[in-house]
This record gives structure tokens, C-alpha cells and sequence, in this order.
């Protein structure tokens, strides 16, 4: 099986290396960026090699973005940005003693303009699974990798001027969030 790390550092140089692909008559929809979802994120700086894993939440209607999750023995850290409040908060639960710090959040909610990406063909990613590519048309140096069906669900997301690379696995969209979700934590300070 591959590893996050692998497929990412496949997938990237692979797609890149497509350049011009000859483009059918019918060219799937424009995509867009999903409006809310659930992902495990992996985000690999490819000039360092350096690989942060977390887990992802994304909701335009809750105006937040919660940008990692994770538990480690009974202690669990949530990092989220709330763009309505203009907050960034880090919450860490230790058993019996949770703490909460609130930053200032300058800004609007990040949202890639993937709708107006140009189709740059179909791949086969290292797993064989069938991808399209979407190349930015203005700028030429992002790059937006889908999955093959009506869903065009997020797989990969490449800054060449950066040299970042995002993989979005287990990818859910969500239709309810839970009541209250960004609301801010209770005893949270500057």
C-alpha cells in the first residue's frame, strides 16, 4: 500500500509532467470548491520534504475552518479559524483541565477559485484510480486534482510557487453540522 507521503510525491511530479493533454469535445463541468467537508489532510512541503497530517473540516455556511483535530492519550487539540468572529483558536482537553487561546484572525475565508480552472485532462493515479486535472489559468501555477465522476471530490491540491502539495483522503462531504460546532470555546482568552 502506499504511503501518504508516496503518493503525494507521485502524484504531483506525474501530473506535472502531463503538461498539454489533447482535451475531448466533452470537457467535465468547471469544478468548485466543496461548500462543506471532512478530510484527513496531508500537506508536504516539497522543497523541505517536510509532512504534516491532520484532520480537516471545511463549512462556508458556518464561515470556519477547522484546520486540525487530533488525540494523543485521553488529550485531544483542535485548531479551527472562526472568519465570523475573526478568531483563531487552539483548545488543548487535558482530562480535567481543558484550555482555550484565542488569537486575533485578519482576513476572509480561504476558498480556491478552482471554478475557474481550466480541464487539463485525465490521469491514473499510482493506485489506478482515474483523476481529472484542472490547471489555474491565470496565474498557471496551481493545480486541482478530482476525481473522475459527477462529484469532481478533491484529491489533491498542487502550489508550484510554493512548492506545497495538499492530498485530501477519506474525503466526506457533510450536510449537517453539528449544532453550535463554531461557536466559541467556553474560558477562551487572548
Amino acid at each position: 500500500m502506499t504511503s501518504r507521503r508516496q503518493f503525494i510525491m507521485t502524484i504531483v511530479p506525474a501530473a506535472a509532467a502531463l503538461g498539454a493533454v489533447a482535451v475531448s469535445a466533452q470537457n467535465p463541468p468547471a469544478p468548485s470548491w466543496p461548500k462543506e467537508f471532512s478530510a484527513e489532510l496531508t500537506v508536504v512541503d516539497l522543497r523541505t520534504n517536510h509532512t504534516e497530517m491532520s484532520d480537516y473540516s471545511f463549512s462556508v455556511s458556518n464561515l470556519g475552518t477547522q484546520d486540525d483535530f487530533s488525540r494523543f492519550r485521553n488529550v485531544t487539540w483542535i485548531a479551527f479559524d472562526d472568519y465570523k468572529d475573526q478568531q483563531h483558536y487552539e483548545t488543548i482537553d487535558f482530562p480535567g483541565h481543558p484550555q482555550c487561546h484565542a488569537s486575533p484572525l485578519r482576513g476572509q475565508m480561504p476558498i480556491p477559485p478552482v471554478n475557474t480552472f481550466t480541464y487539463g485532462g485525465t490521469i491514473t493515479l499510482p493506485d489506478g484510480t482515474k483523476a481529472y486535472r484542472w490547471n489555474d489559468p491565470q496565474f498557471g501555477d496551481l493545480e486541482y486534482i478530482t476525481t473522475a465522476d459527477t462529484n469532481e471530490n478533491p484529491i489533491a491540491f498542487y502550489d508550484r510557487r510554493n512548492q506545497i502539495a495538499q492530498e485530501f483522503r477519506n474525503y466526506q462531504p457533510v450536510t449537517q453540522w453539528p449544532a453550535g460546532f463554531w461557536n466559541q470555546p467556553q474560558n477562551c482568552r487572548l
